[in-house]
């Protein structure tokens, strides 16, 4: 297990995936600061990962985003430089972080040429960070967020579809409440 990532300090681009997974002793990712540019990027299993502050230099994945299973992680605000996530298999999966409150660092994207998915996040409560999304290639599921207001998810989706989206949509499970 990797108590830190600081050995990676000067890596700028990946040219295949960047795996970071199954570190219990892992609480900050502040050594990927350099880190532009990947072929995919998947954070899973870091049950201690409190955040992703260093990750402000990533713009680009031309392969998934995969944020998933992280216990302890109560936001992706280190995401915000994060424009572009295209090429093969270019899908964002945010999953089952129990503490993630909000994708406000996602308001960077813009083009995801797969599709967004956002799947048992217990304690997410807000998803309107990530409206500045130009362009979806596939589909966008929301699915069960308790806490997280059905109709933000139907916002979304609505936001996708006057700029031109023509996807499919999965929007279920989720929780009650105003938008």
């Amino acid at each position: 297990m990797l108590p830190n990532v600081d050995g990676l300090a000067a890596l700028v681009e990946v040219g295949g995936d960047l795996d970071i997974s199954g570190n219990d002793a892992l609480a900050d990712v502040d050594g990927l600061s350099s880190l532009t540019t990947t072929s995919g990027f998947r954070l899973v299993s870091n049950d201690n990962l409190l955040n992703l502050n260093g990750l402000s230099s990533f713009a680009e994945s031309h392969g998934r985003v995969q944020i998933a299973y992280n216990r302890r992680l109560s936001n992706v605000d280190g995401l915000s430089g994060l424009t572009n996530v295209d090429g093969p298999s270019s899908n964002v999966h945010i999953w089952d972080n129990d503490a993630l409150i909000h994708l406000d660092g996602l308001g960077g994207i813009t083009t995801i040429t797969g599709g967004l998915s956002i799947r048992e996040n217990s304690s997410l409560a807000r998803i309107s960070g990530i409206d500045s999304i130009t362009f979806l290639g596939e589909s966008l599921a929301v699915i069960d967020n308790p806490r997280l207001p059905t109709c933000q998810a139907e916002e979304l989706a609505a936001l996708l579809t006057s700029r031109g989206w023509t996807g499919s949509s999965v929007i279920a499970g989720n929780g009650p409440g105003s938008c």
